[in-house]
């Protein structure tokens, strides 16, 4: 199974492959480039019967520098001497394994002319475990040096110690007391923020109001590093407050307009009989009496009814500080509800209206709503807008 590090390599490898897919094997050894020259050599040797020579020696020999490589690095970075390097070492040793991986199938390797390569393998099993423990130890360590300063009050050092620790569960989940660290700097790490509300505008508003304005749905605006609270507990060590304040509701009166028009339209109603001068029927091609359809005019009144209400709510987000109690920022908000309804009825033939008419005519004619019920309304409308900018907004700890 591979690693996340290995994936890494993987991928740099790929991508390698990519660029120099168009050299030979034995250009890109010659030019330094081993693991690419080790992807292509494979990939053109991988179920051929006749291997060519050139693509055989290329891959020995990019194999070989490959690794004599890797174990200098690593050799160097040992003598160095400094933990931190430990992470580098283990990704040069799966860097390794990874190499040869792609080789092994391939063993024994003769060309067709009967070249047989010699792949010297590094015991893989033999050096891993303590790039291993070395590495899990210096995450292990780095976490546990930022969770000092965590347990101080530094979010971001919380956040840093969690996926180091988070790095050295990756390589041995039972290492010392890692998952309880890793939890703890996980605690640490969260910036906690309550909302809530308040009404500035001296006006009354609905119970319902800032109930359904704080049904903000904090599963959809909490992130791993940030929770929302609408209702919070006392034990909750809150770091942020948003107030959402309503400062200004306007409302209009309700608006009522009547037209009243008439409309004409010349419509067929039934036909008459073609006939010539003497008075006889006009036949067509087939012997049939040719019809011409009578005309009339028709009319309808008609009495089309427009109304109009509007809510306008306005405020704003005020974002303070808990640790200080200052405000740290405001962000105006604001929406408007219209109700608008038009509809009508009318008097006479109903052949005479338009599309228009007709369309309106299938409008109901609807009452005015409340101001209570437009004002829910923008609450409705406001609680996107607010997720939004709560969302958006940029936080520092």
């Amino acid at each position: 199974m591979y690693t996340h590090q290995n994936i890494t390599i993987i991928l740099a490898l790929i991508l390698s492959l990519g660029i120099a897919s168009c050299s030979s094997p034995k250009k890109l050894a010659e030019s330094g480039d081993y693991d690419a020259a080790i992807q292509r050599a494979v990939n053109k040797l991988a179920g051929k019967d006749k291997k060519k020579a050139d693509d055989v020696l290329a891959l020995e020999l990019a194999f070989d520098k490959a690794n004599k490589s890797s174990i200098r690095q690593i050799e160097e970075m040992k003598a160095d001497g400094r933990e931190q390097l430990w992470p580098s070492i283990l990704k040069i040793i799966d860097q390794i394994a990874y190499r040869q991986q792609l080789v092994d199938p391939l063993i024994p390797l003769t060309s067709y002319d009967g070249y047989q390569a010699d792949f010297k393998f590094i015991r893989i099993e033999a050096i891993r475990p303590e790039a291993v423990e070395k590495t899990t130890a210096y995450y292990y360590n780095r976490g546990s040096e930022l969770l000092v300063l965590a347990r101080k009050g530094n979010k971001g050092a919380a956040q840093d110690a969690y996926h180091s620790f988070n790095d050295a569960q990756y390589y041995n989940p039972q290492y010392k007391d890692v998952m309880e660290r890793k939890e703890e700097a996980r605690y640490l790490g969260i910036t906690h923020v309550a909302i809530s509300f308040e009404n500035r505008s001296n006006m009354f508003l609905p119970d319902r109001f800032a109930q359904d304005l704080l049904q903000v749905s904090t599963g959809e605006l909490n992130e791993t590093w940030r929770k929302y609270y609408t209702n919070p507990s006392p034990d909750v060590p809150l770091d942020f407050t948003v107030i959402v304040q309503l400062d200004h509701i306007g409302l209009k009166p309700e608006f009522v307009r009547q037209h009243e028009y008439q409309l004409e339209k010349e419509v067929a109603d039934g036909y008459r009989v073609k006939k010539d001068r003497d008075g006889n029927a006009i036949l067509d091609s087939l012997g049939q009496e040719i019809r011409i359809p009578k005309m009339i005019t028709v009319q309808a009144d008609i009495l089309e009814v427009y109304k109009s209400k509007s809510a306008m709510v306005e405020g704003s987000l005020e974002y303070y500080n808990n640790r200080t109690g200052s405000l740290i920022d405001m962000q105006r908000i604001g929406t408007e509800v219209i109700f608008e309804n038009t509809s009508a009825i009318f008097r006479g033939d109903k052949r005479a209206l338009n599309d228009d008419v007709l369309n309106i005519l299938d409008n109901k004619a609807l009452p005015f709503p409340s101001d209570g019920d437009l004002i829910l309304q923008a609450s409705d409308r406001l609680r996107p807008i607010i997720c939004d900018f709560i969302r958006n907004f940029r936080w520092s700890s």
